[in-house]
């Protein structure tokens, strides 16, 4: 397994106005699986295919531990790309398909025998070895090649979202099958996804792309609780956005003052607070009034959504009863540990 390390990464394609990936730092531990998150077009395939060499950078360097790899060729490198379409030979049979690389590697038929069937077992295939991949599921493509891929033993395993083309059981049945063997194997990993859940459920770390930029950096937590932009905010469910003016420890708006906890610098902010941090009724602190426009029943919990300031909040509470406050004026508090304060111009 080797470290990754993007150094002012650039690329431009030909006739674009702008780089597709934009001068990133970024760096990944050995054994680490860090996810590159981000919506569509924001770079996060150019930047795999960088690091696997299919791309040339416009400018920066990229490095696996301590070597310089950004002109190396892409058999040299020793990072398997696994694509969202597979890519499997439809001629070859599934264990063909998986030995295709040790051949090319010259290896011997008794050690690519012993590998290829090692990885089969691993990957749950066994049964399946001498079927074309035209006679096998989706989840079973991609099991044939992640397998092709990890027989290569590679130091650094790069998935391009690898769950996409499954239907919602088989992404389940996937998410753990990767994490397991990642773990297992202790290969450093990078997958792109523009899932935030199936970033969350398998990143060590998430790196969030927007334009070509490299966002925010971190364990899934600091996203939910501490954004750094309205637009983060958004992209990880958080609509419930509130302007004011802090000073000191409260924050001053058109709703009411409220009590914070935060080291953020005096002047005008922007508070955010997920929907289900969000408590029914009077607290006692940091309470006020809202018309509730809808009531959703989830069964384990209700739904609202509420007017507030002008604009839609939503509120996630516990379903302790079937009363509807929908059509009402009813009280909700923000816990103070619970609010995020950003400086008001960033969005």
């Amino acid at each position: 397994m080797s470290s990754v390390m993007l150094q002012r990464l650039s690329h431009n394609y030909s006739g674009s106005p702008l780089p597709a990936v934009d001068s990133i730092d970024f760096s990944i531990q050995k054994g680490e699986l860090v996810s590159l998150l981000g919506p569509s077009g924001c770079g996060k395939t150019t930047t795999l295919k960088l690091i696997a060499g299919l791309l040339k950078p416009t400018s920066g360097e990229i490095y696996f531990d301590d070597s310089k790899v950004t002109n190396v060729k892409p058999e040299h490198r020793e990072a398997v790309m696994v694509f969202q379409n597979y890519l499997l030979f439809p001629f070859m049979s599934i264990e063909e398909n998986v030995g295709f690389g040790l051949r090319m590697r010259r290896l011997n038929k008794r050690e690519i025998a012993g590998r290829v069937r090692q990885m089969l077992d691993l990957m749950g295939l066994e049964d399946l070895k001498d079927r074309k991949p035209s006679q096998l599921s989706g989840g079973q493509q991609q099991r044939a090649a992640l397998a092709r891929a990890l027989v290569l033993q590679p130091k650094v395993l790069l998935l391009d979202e690898p769950l996409s083309n499954l239907d919602a059981h088989l992404r389940d049945e996937m998410r753990e099958l990767i994490l397991s063997i990642q773990r297992s194997l202790g290969v450093t990993t990078i997958f792109v996804t523009h899932d935030q859940e199936e970033a969350v459920l398998l990143a060590d770390r998430i790196a969030l792309m927007f334009d070509g930029k490299i966002q925010q950096i971190g364990k899934s937590k600091l996203f939910y609780e501490k954004p750094a932009s309205r637009r983060i905010a958004s992209f990880f469910g958080n609509n419930n956005f509130l302007t004011g003016f802090k000073e000191r420890g409260w924050v001053t708006s058109n709703v009411g003052k409220f009590r914070i906890q935060s080291e953020a610098a005096d002047g005008p902010v922007t508070l955010v607070i997920r929907p289900e941090s969000i408590l029914l009724g009077d607290q006692g602190i940091n309470s006020f009034t809202a018309p509730v426009k809808r009531q959703i029943y989830m069964g384990t919990h209700n739904r609202y959504r509420i007017e507030v300031d002008g604009a839609d909040w939503e509120v996630i509470a516990p379903a302790d009863s079937h009363v509807s406050l929908e059509g009402g004026r009813v009280p909700f508090s923000l816990p103070p540990e619970k609010i995020w304060v950003m400086p008001e111009q960033r969005n």
